[in-house]
């Protein structure tokens, strides 16, 4: 791979009324958009993690579907999160929900 080229991330951003969850100590969280390596999350009630903290995270994907990892908060802007993935979520997970989302919207979206 020469320095112009770069390898090529899917990220997926979900629809309010459709989205995976993220479950942090058994709350749930909208995910926003997601990668292999990360994901960005909407809080509704106060959450102050520590800087660097670890924690334990389930994703429940539509389909039954659930990844578990260790995700560390990154940054945040208000009530939007960011997450850092210890282990990437395997590319086919994210391929099945890019599927998903072109059969149900016609549409996904690359970033």
């Amino acid at each position: 791979m020469t320095k112009t080229q770069k390898k090529r991330k899917l990220r997926l951003k979900y629809p309010k009324k459709d989205h995976p969850k993220l479950d942090i100590g058994g709350v749930n969280f909208r995910i926003v958009d997601i990668s292999q390596s990360g994901c960005k999350f909407m809080t509704k009630d106060q959450f102050s993690p520590k800087p660097r903290e670890l924690f334990t995270v389930r994703i429940h994907f539509f389909g039954h579907k659930t990844y578990e990892t260790k995700g560390v908060i990154i940054r945040y802007v208000g009530d939007l999160f960011a997450m850092e993935f210890r282990n990437k979520i395997p590319a086919q997970i994210l391929m099945d929900e890019y599927d998903r989302l072109i059969e149900t919207y016609g549409t996904a979206i690359f970033k």
